[in-house]
């Protein structure tokens, strides 16, 4: 898909809107507006689409170009010395008689140098064990669209809503340097949905979702005189060495989930919502005549409280977050049957191999004193925990690690005429709490173990604080309507507390308008 087209599609997604229409008493929509409707909203931050028409969100079209740039030595070993990406992002929503419709389009461009030890995913951190190792430090360029929308229904009999939603993803990755690859990948999610209205101050909503996607990894050698070292790693580095061009790598996954939804209208507006879902994928060697080199199914569960509370000067809010996830990985052995009659390769035996746990908890408090077209100021504090245990059960391995984070931010706004300048500064820790890998293998010296693995370990429990100032110009042109042109520019800084990393480091700069 050309620029060019990408532009179509954002310039249709914004035809869909139409001026924004004060259903509230509105004269500006600032990104800072925008930002604490995001926040503040109930439904938006849920995955069931039929609760969009109870937030009661105002019209707007956005459209937004952003660049970026990252680098530093501050890294796990499968991420990029160096990023440098540029995107186009498009988004609108209207009424279409009496139903809310909401759309979105992104283009995002990634240029990253220096990534090691993957050969055949576009995304090393996606939580696939099976996948192959190269240790030549290469450039990737990937490409990533994504589209979609979200539809809620007005309310029927003073009850119930319905809404659907679906997204759509494609993306392309190049890896620049034998072994190369070339990957294309494919993702398409659904999520229907339903509210009910109890009584005047209690809402209930259900939601299903189904997605299933498919990443197809080519690897070759552009020097053929040279043969390449490679692994297909099984997870916790436990891995096979080979020589060659690499290996042709077929992923494909499914998921199906439901949600259910909470909302209480007080003193204090609560809404709680959990998910849980089931997802299985598949690695398979070659296309054709291919075999099942490993697959693993996925637990995850997702569960949030956010508890909101407004008046004219200020509101309040308190999140709670947990997300768990349980993998297992299975293992497939293949017998190849020669003959014309044959099927090719032949399943004999598979077996759970390994298991992967993650867990995660976080707790926030917002304070925004209020004004018009965006808010005086923004307080806010978070703390959160993660802990990962995972285990290769035959040779027995382990990796664990777990950490606390907690962080503090402040945002200023200032008006000038019809300017607003929006200065912040958020500071955080990271604190490692304990962190561990022991390989129970025969490979314990290759690669995989002591450059990936412990590497990895390394980076997961160094210490770092981490500073972030975000600054963002803001114009109304228009007084009569809600025309907002704007620019804004992040700064962030992770300084490490190791002496085997230094820092990384992360500019980003956004011009956009709203309309």
């Amino acid at each position: 898909m050309k620029i060019y087209q990408i532009l179509f599609f954002a310039m249709a997604v914004m035809a869909l809107s139409k001026p924004a229409v004060a259903q509230q008493k509105i004269k500006q929509v600032s990104p800072n507006w925008l930002e604490i409707q995001d926040s503040l909203g109930s439904w938006r931050n849920t995955a069931n689409p039929a609760g969009l028409t109870r937030d009661q969100p105002v019209q707007f079209s956005k459209v937004q170009a952003t660049y970026d740039i990252e680098q530093g030595d501050f890294r796990r070993p499968q991420q990029a010395q160096k990023i440098n990406s540029q995107s186009i992002y498009g988004a609108g929503n209207t009424q279409l008689n009496d139903y809310y419709l909401q759309g979105f389009i992104r283009y995002n461009r990634q240029f990253r140098e220096d990534a090691t030890y993957n050969a055949s995913l576009i995304d090393p951190f996606r939580d696939m064990p099976y996948y192959i190792i190269d240790s030549n430090a290469s450039d990737w360029l990937n490409q990533l669209y994504t589209m979609g929308f979200d539809l809620a229904s007005p309310v029927f009999k003073d009850k119930w809503t319905a809404g659907l939603s679906v997204d759509y993803q494609a993306a392309s990755g190049a890896k620049q340097r034998d072994i190369r690859a070339e990957n294309t990948q494919f993702g398409l999610s659904i999520r229907p949905g339903l509210t009910y209205q109890i009584n005047a101050n209690h809402v209930a909503g259900f939601n299903l979702l189904f997605a299933t996607s498919k990443e197809e990894s080519v690897n070759s050698n552009v020097n053929v005189y040279v043969d390449q070292g490679y692994f297909i790693h099984y997870g916790l580095g436990h891995a096979i060495p080979y020589v060659g061009s690499g290996t042709n790598m077929n992923y494909e996954s499914e998921k199906w989930g439901a949600g259910l939804q909470y909302e209480y209208h007080g003193l204090w507006n609560l809404l709680l919502s959990t998910n849980y879902a089931i997802a299985a994928e598949t690695a398979n060697i070659g296309f054709l005549a291919g075999r099942t080199q490993g697959s693993i199914l996925t637990r995850q569960s997702e569960s949030s409280l956010r508890a909101t509370r407004e008046n004219t000067l200020f509101a309040h809010q308190i999140v709670l977050n947990y997300a768990f996830k349980l993998g297992e990985g299975t293992e497939y052995w293949n017998e190849f049957v020669p003959g014309l009659e044959s099927d090719g390769y032949i399943n004999q035996h598979k077996a759970v191999r390994s298991t992967y746990r993650n867990s995660f908890g976080e707790a926030a408090y917002t304070l925004i004193k209020k004004r018009e077209g965006g808010y005086d100021w923004k307080l806010r504090g978070q703390a959160s925990y993660r802990k990962r245990e995972d285990q290769y059960l035959l040779p027995q391995s382990a990796f664990g690690m777990s950490y606390l984070n907690y962080a503090l931010s402040f945002d200023k706004m200032i008006s000038s005429g019809n300017a607003t300048y929006t200065l912040g500064g958020k500071i955080g820790n990271q604190h490692s709490l304990s962190g561990d890998y022991r390989y129970g293998g025969q490979r314990a010296d290759e690669l995989p173990v002591q450059e990936l693995m412990r590497s990895d370990l390394n980076f997961l429990t160094t210490d770092f604080l981490s500073i972030e100032i975000p600054f963002t110009y803001s114009l109304q042109v228009d007084n009569k309507h809600i025309h907002n042109f704007y620019v804004q520019a992040v700064g962030s800084w992770l300084d490490a507390r190791s002496t085997e990393y230094q820092n990384r480091k992360k500019i980003t700069l956004s011009v956009g308008a709203i309309f």
